[in-house]
């Protein structure tokens, strides 16, 4: 198994770079670091100079039962085209 390796700013931890192989001649103000393997969807932490495992992702707040209703409403006056316009509007941020 390869070693892997994080090439970060030795004064403030910036992460710059992982990787299998790293230069023979770093800049001065770089170091590189031993790392347990690939990052894949961890975070680095500067901190700690270290990846972690990303924070857990909220469960999202559910739709109130009157607000569920009034779209629902809504949803009913519009064509499948205006339907399919809407919610492609609201995917991109554009309401």
């Amino acid at each position: 198994m390869d070693q892997w390796w994080a090439v970060l700013d030795k004064n403030t931890g910036r992460l710059f770079s992982t990787g299998t192989v790293i230069a023979e001649v770093l800049p001065s103000s770089f170091i590189a670091l031993a790392i347990d393997g690939p990052p894949g969807d961890r975070i680095w932490d500067e901190a700690d100079r270290s990846f972690k495992n990303p924070p857990p992702t909220p469960e999202p707040a559910p739709i109130p039962d009157n607000i569920r209703r009034a779209f629902r409403g809504l949803l009913d006056d519009l064509s499948s085209e205006q339907k399919l316009q809407l919610l492609q509007e609201l995917n991109e941020g554009r309401l």
